[in-house]
């Protein structure tokens, strides 16, 4: 079962069809043709005239995936709703039997949700499942059909296995299957109180939720230290000093790299990261302001499950918070008053988007219950951006003759 919780992750069936999953969800290879997605989104493309259809193939676990543990086949949870902003994935062992609530494995690859079948006729669709089980299926080309499932059907097994999708569903009733084509969406909601679901009749949704139909091609990710190969007393001009809480003299301007006249400051290295303020040599600034200080780096395609930004800081006097687009993120506990010398760890793991990503480290002036006067105020940062290395999951076979020579490749197992 694949678990994530945020990111994208791409799966590789060997018979060619691939599934895009985007966290948070759950999902279950339990077949050569197909999955049981509980919660979440997935692109399912399968190609045209059965190509990536179950045929008996082994299944590959080939996916293109990151920061992958063993979780025993739980969704980690924070107080009372799954935690859907954390980038870690978790992963346990892929199964070759079905899901419980599942039914038995069409020869059409498939998707099984906790309210419906969703068959595919080719070539490409995506299915979400909600927090209340309902299940939005939208078709970008070819065709599906969408069954409605009751627990009670599931419990039972494939009573109808033998008859076509239209009525291999619970009761066979013609409303709780709908066929759609190229561009149609349909729902099958799940009453909160009977649990009875159905698919609302002659109703197909014109608006299909937002899908990643393509997992992103993305090369790196540029961060940039503070002061980094800027000479003395030149602008960094990958940071920028944003605000000056309660200085009145203060305007928005480019961080300056700075030299410092202490050996309480920590060493500026110019490869990898200097000391910088509004000024060369530490001006004076006003006692109780609060600088912001901003960089900005670029996200080609959506955020790759397990990234991360690592950082340390060293700052006159404190550095009183950091921000990833406006998210507050942890600061370690450090001092107001010198030496300056230690680098402070932290790291960013929420708060990503696509596209332009923005780093606020506000930095006080001047230690508490000090007496205000003019005195130096810089910040020293040294910043990476950081995605654990892509691993291979395990192949998956379905079940077979003991007495059958053929065995599945470890597909890569790892250390997980």
């Amino acid at each position: 079962t694949y678990k994530l919780k945020s990111g994208l992750m791409e799966i590789t069936y060997d018979s060619g069809a691939k599934v895009i999953l985007e966290g948070p969800c759950s999902y279950e290879v339990d077949s050569t043709a197909g999955g049981y997605l509980s919660l979440g989104k997935l692109v399912a493309k399968v190609g045209a005239g059965g190509e990536g259809r179950g045929a008996g193939e082994v299944v590959s676990g080939q996916l293109s995936v990151t920061s992958v543990k063993e979780e025993g086949g739980r969704r980690k949870e924070e107080g009372d709703r799954p935690n859907a902003a954390s980038l870690a994935t978790s992963h346990s062992p892929l199964a070759t039997n079905p899901s419980p609530l599942s039914p038995l494995p069409s020869p059409l690859f498939s998707v099984r949700t906790p309210t419906a079948i969703v068959t595919d006729l080719g070539t490409e669709f995506g299915v979400e499942v909600a927090e209340n089980e309902n299940t939005t299926s939208h078709v970008f080309e070819g065709m599906v059909v969408v069954q409605a499932v009751c627990r009670e059907y599931r419990d039972a097994g494939m009573r109808d296995a033998g008859k076509s999708p239209e009525i291999a569903i619970a009761g066979g009733n013609a409303h709780e299957t709908i066929t759609l084509a190229t561009g149609e969406s349909a729902r099958v909601e799940k009453d909160a109180q009977t649990g009875a679901v159905r698919i609302p009749t002659g109703k197909k949704i014109g608006v299909a939720p937002k899908f990643f139909r393509r997992f992103p091609h993305r090369g790196p990710i540029r961060v940039y230290s503070t002061g980094q190969n800027v000479r003395r007393g030149a602008p960094d001009p990958n940071w920028y000093i944003a605000a000056g809480l309660n200085d009145p003299n203060f305007k928005p301007q480019p961080a300056i790299s700075t030299a410092t006249y202490s050996k309480s400051f920590r060493s500026s290295q110019p490869g990898r990261a200097v000391w910088v303020s509004t000024g060369d040599w530490l001006p004076g600034l006003p006692e109780g302001t609060v600088y912001t200080f901003r960089t900005t780096f670029l996200l080609n395609g959506a955020p790759p499950a397990g990234l991360e930004l690592r950082g340390g800081f060293a700052a006159d006097n404190h550095v009183d918070a950091i921000r990833l687009n406006g998210r507050p993120a942890a600061v370690p506990e450090h001092g107001y008053k010198q030496p300056f010398l230690e680098l402070h760890p932290f790291r960013v793991t929420e708060g990503f988007v696509e596209g332009m990503n923005v780093l606020e480290i506000d930095v006080s002036n001047g230690a508490p219950n000090t007496r205000p006067r003019p005195s130096p105020m810089a910040l020293l940062v040294e910043l990476e951006a950081v995605v654990a290395a892509e691993v291979a999951a395990p192949d998956v076979s379905p079940e077979s003759d003991p007495n059958d020579s053929k065995q599945p490749s470890d597909g890569g197992k790892g250390d997980g």
